[in-house]
């Protein structure tokens, strides 16, 4: 799983590395769907405000005041410091790096399960932004301009497909990361598992 939107520097200029999740409180803390939501705000905003994110995301401050401070807890957004702003200064908050990936080494069943609500968050927040695109007519669902998509497939995948199939997946991940810094912003979400055996 990763999170991010951009490989390049953050907007203060500094470089900033993949960040891995490997404790268990902190993908517990991202089963919130609010939660991984203002996350992947400050991912694809960059650095912002309270006011900022409740407005990207349509919440209330107060709610997203919380998140932030449970997120600064759990190591994964840091406090800025303050700006100027029209009535006082304002708090800007970014996260702790462009791009956030789940360790794949944690295979504890604690942690596979915390993974496994974590997933779960992620699909209902697709599902959102899917639901707000189709109703207020933002998406494009043919045409050269298609912007928005679901499919789903069950195929059955010999090893040197399901290596050939990881490549693709790993090109188009690529490809979505080289951000074009115009245009519309395309949220992608991929999801695979196996089958249950019969």
């Amino acid at each position: 799983m990763e999170l991010g939107r951009t490989r390049k520097a953050g907007r203060d200029g500094s470089p900033r590395e993949s960040f891995f999740i490997s404790e268990l409180r902190q993908l517990d803390g991202l089963r919130s769907s609010s939660r991984y939501r203002i996350l992947e705000t400050l991912i694809s905003l960059g650095p912002s405000t309270v006011r900022e994110i409740a407005e990207h995301q349509g919440l209330i401050p107060e709610s997203v005041y919380y998140h932030i401070k449970t997120l600064i807890r759990l190591g994964l957004v840091v406090d800025l410091g303050k700006r100027p702003a029209k009535r006082r200064p304002e708090s800007v908050f970014q996260a702790i790096s462009s791009t956030i990936r789940i360790d794949p080494e944690k295979r504890t069943p604690r942690f596979r399960r915390a993974l496994a609500s974590f997933y779960d968050a992620v699909l209902r927040s697709a599902g959102r932004g899917l639901r707000r695109a189709l109703e207020d007519d933002r998406a494009e669902r043919a045409g050269p301009q298609r912007n928005c998509l679901t499919f789903q497939v069950e195929a059955r995948l010999s090893p040197q497909r399901l290596q050939e199939w990881n490549r693709r997946v790993d090109e188009l991940c690529s490809f979505m990361f080289e951000d074009d810094d115009e245009g519309e912003v395309i949220h992608m979400t991929i999801s695979a598992h196996p089958l249950e055996r019969e």
